[in-house]
Parts: C-alpha cells; sequence; structure tokens
C-alpha cells in the first residue's frame, strides 16, 4: 500500500502552518482542503519524557482537527506489525521542518513512530530530474565515509561502520568502502590491517578536493562524520585534515557548502543515499531548507540528518543499528529481484534506530529521552529503485546518452534524439526500463491526490 502522506504548507497569513492530505488510500471529502494548525509558540521541550509526549499529543491534536487527516492518523495507530504502514509529512515550506513531526503521539502516550505498525519519513515537496529514474549499480556495492569531526575521537565511529560492512558481507552482500580520516595515527594503522575491499585516505586538504573525490568515485551510500552549522544562511559541513588533528584544533578548516555537496551529487548519480552524522543536519536555517531536505531534493534519492546536535555516543550508536539494518534490507531486495529492477525501502531502519533510543534512553538521564526523535529521515518523492547492469561498459553507455540528450537545445528534432537514443539498442542492448527518455529523464514523478 501506498504511504498516507499529509502535506504541510504556509497558511493564508504566511505565518503559520496548514495541513491537508496529499494521499491516502480511500477518498475523503474535503481531504485535500487545508486546515489550520493551531501550534503554540512555543512548543513543549524535547527532552524528558512528559514533555515529548505533550509535544507529541499536541501535534496529535492539531492533525486531528483536519477530519480527513485524523481519521487516517487514527487508523495508523492502531497498526500492528503484520499490517505496518508508513506515514509521510511532505514539507513545502522550510518553517514546516522545525516541527518534530517524528514525536506524533496518540492521547494515550503512544508514539507512533516507534510503534511497531508505522514508518514516520518526510517527503520532499518538489521533484528533480537527478533523484528520478532506476539508478544502475555494479557490485560490490561502495560506501564512501568521510570520518572526521574536530575534537572528536574517530575511532569509535570507524569500528561501528567498519564492523556492519564486514557483517554484511558475511551475510553475502558484496560491499567495499573508501574511507577518509583526519587523524594519521589511525590512518596508518587502518591502511597496516586493512581487509581486501577497504581503502583508507587522509581527507581532502580543500572542499574543492572533497567535491572533486565526490563527483569522480561511484558509491551507493555516502556518510559524514563531521560537524554541521548555518551561518550567514549558508549549511556547511566541517570536516578536520590531519594537520588540524595534530594541532588540536577546535574547528576543522575543511569547510563544504552543502549546496556544492548537491551539485556533486547531481554530477555524482550514483549515490542511493547520504547520511549526515552531524550536528543539526535536519535543522533548517532561517527561510531556508535543511540540508538533509536539500539532498534528498537533489542529491541522493534519500538523506538522513540530526533535528539538534548529536553526541558522539549516540553518533555511533546510530551507525550501529541504522547499517545493520539498512545493509540487510538492501541484500534482501537485491537477492529477491532476480536481476530485474527492485524498490528498495529502507524506512524501517530508521524505526529501528528510534526503538533503539526509546529503550536507550527511557530513564536514565532523564532529560535526554528525546533523543530517539533527533534523526530525520527524508526521501524524494520517486522511490529508491535500483537495477545491476552486467558491466561497466553498459552504465557508461547510458550514463553518456543520457548526459547527452539533456545538453541538446529544447529545439533539437526528435528523429535527432532518437538516433542518439538507439545507441543504446547495440549489442548488449540496455534493457528499456533502464533507458532515458528524448530529453534524457529517467523514470516518472509521483502524483499528489488522496484515494
Amino acid at each position: 500500500m501506498a504511504p498516507v502522506v499529509i502535506a504541510i504548507q504556509r497558511d493564508s497569513n504566511g505565518s503559520g502552518l496548514a495541513a491537508r492530505l496529499y494521499r491516502a488510500p480511500v477518498n475523503y471529502l474535503g481531504g485535500m482542503d487545508p486546515s489550520l494548525l493551531n501550534l503554540p509558540d512555543p512548543m513543549p521541550q524535547c527532552d524528558t519524557g512528559a514533555n515529548v509526549t505533550a509535544y507529541g499529543q499536541t501535534l496529535y491534536g492539531a492533525l486531528a482537527n483536519h477530519q480527513a487527516i485524523g481519521s487516517e492518523i487514527h487508523r495508523l495507530s492502531m497498526m500492528n506489525v503484520a499490517e505496518a504502514d508508513a506515514l509521510q509529512f511532505r514539507i513545502e515550506t522550510p518553517l514546516a521542518e522545525r516541527v518534530r513531526w517524528e514525536t506524533l503521539c496518540r492521547p494515550q502516550s503512544q508514539f507512533l513512530a516507534v510503534a511497531p505498525g508505522c514508518r514516520i519519513t518526510r517527503l520532499v515537496s518538489h521533484i528533480s530530474e537527478g533523484c528520478i529514474g532506476v539508478r544502475t549499480y555494479i557490485l560490490p556495492l561502495k560506501v564512501m565515509a568521510f570520518v572526521s569531526a574536530a575534537g572528536i575521537d574517530p575511532r569509535p565511529e570507524l569500528d561501528e561502520l567498519i564492523a556492519q560492512i564486514v557483517a554484511a558481507r558475511a551475510k553475502n552482500l558484496p560491499v567495499e568502502a573508501q574511507i577518509y580520516l583526519g587523524d594519521q595515527d589511525l590512518l596508518t594503522e587502518m591502511r597496516a590491517k586493512a581487509e581486501p575491499g577497504f581503502r583508507f585516505a587522509p581527507i581532502p586538504l580543500s572542499a574543492d578536493a572533497m567535491k572533486a573525490e565526490i563527483k569522480v568515485q561511484e558509491f551507493q551510500f555516502l556518510h559524514l562524520f563531521c560537524h554541521g552549522g548555518t551561518a550567514l544562511g549558508v549549511s556547511t559541513l566541517e570536516f578536520a585534515t590531519i594537520t588540524d588533528t595534530a594541532s588540536g584544533a577546535d574547528t576543522g578548516s575543511v569547510r563544504l557548502v552543502v549546496d556544492e555537496l548537491v551539485a556533486a551529487l547531481e554530477v555524482q548519480k550514483s549515490s542511493w543515499m547520504t547520511v549526515l552524522n552531524s550536528c543539526s543536519g535536519a535543522r533548517p536555517a532561517q527561510h531556508l531548507n535543511s540540508m538533509a531536505f536539500k539532498i534528498a531534493e537533489r542529491g541522493s534519492p534519500i538523506a538522513i540528518g540530526m533535528n539538534d546536535p548529536i553526541d558522539a555516543i549516540d553518533a555511533t550508536q546510530f551507525t550501529r543499528t541504522f547499517y545493520r539494518e539498512v545493509l540487510d534490507i538492501v541484500g534482501k531486495a537485491l537477492s529477491d529481484s532476480g536481476g530485474e529492477v527492485a524498490e528498495i525501502d529502507v524506512s524501517p531502519a530508521i524505526v529501528a534506530v528510534r526503538q533503539h533510543f526509546y529503550q536507550m534512553y527511557q530513564n536514565q538521564p532523564p532529560g535526554a529521552f528525546g533523543r530517539w526523535s533527533l534523526p530525520v529521515f527524508y526521501e524524494n518523492q520517486v522511490p529508491l529503485q535500483v537495477r545491476s547492469l552486467l558491466d561497466a561498459e553498459m552504465k557508461a553507455r547510458v550514463d553518456t546518452v543520457a548526459e547527452a540528450l539533456r545538453n541538446l537545445p529544447a529545439s533539437t528534432p526528435n528523429d535527432v534524439r532518437d538516433q542518439i537514443l538507439a545507441i543504446l539498442e547495440r549489442p548488449p542492448a540496455v534493457p528499456v526500463e533502464l533507458r532515458p527518455d528524448r530529453f534524457g529523464r529517467f523514470g516518472k514523478a509521483d502524483a499528489g491526490g488522496n484515494g
């Protein structure tokens, strides 16, 4: 069943929020009509159990004032494991990103995001050609990771990331990793004992060098363990170089602007997912969308960020649980695909993360209870679809033809475009479902409307 989608937009005055039922399994009279969300300002804090419950119940009550939405969230709250369904919040204004939709809580103090029958994610509101269509790949899958946050020991994060990749290999999912480090001693150690398929390199010395690496590498998973922040409306990710670490610098000297990261991912075209295991990657700047939103909109079909700063222990716990679940889901999906196109839903992995933190912080320390709601899962409107190509030559042909078609003037006749497309018919022919259209675009956009 398709996910239930609640669209969140600015209200008619432009100062608050309104909600409408964008998509549901049945038609509701007036479902697409927006209803004002009367949320108090400020909302409760998301720290103690009582405060997070109050926050989530306030959200539930405000959404339930829309009759159609109220019916759907009540239905979802009654789901069990066998009937599990998904709820997506379609973010149509940066103002909507400031709300912790993941805390949605029934009056009976049941959080839907950690219940067995509901998965809560966020949906970007715009469709970009860069994230539409089937993403082709060649085994082994590849992880690209930049692990270097100034002032934080990278070893626990690195160890967990490697452990989950090794565990996936033991389950017959071929995975390799290219990992960049900002600590010379750790880099030397890892290079000396590296298993086959693991490559280690120093953090690039500039943002331009980092972007160049991202553009030319073929990878499915991009993992960024760093600091993040926003200044003067510009969101950046900050990495410590080997020189920074050796000098004990409090901040990293490599600052990658998120818009430039997105542009690099648009060139790279192979990524399935980007993980911002950093401070506030899902927090919007004033009047601007968050880092995770921007990446899921144009760079990777899926992006995960954090609502608030996350400490190093929690970041490592996230890596352990999330990648264990994600790689299991991906392995099963690829195995079951039989070589055909596989549509992969990795949202259950974020449920496992939230459940882990929910149990971890039930009692101690009491002000940390709300940490389970920090990870925010953003999806593009078009689901992640992937297919394996037998060889690199076929993938290169597809990418080259698509790029050529996109760069043609709009006035180019269709017969000329068809001649270029015919390159993909040469033996070995590229499967029709993996070919771009006459304009170099892949796949189809999702249509809204409940019912």
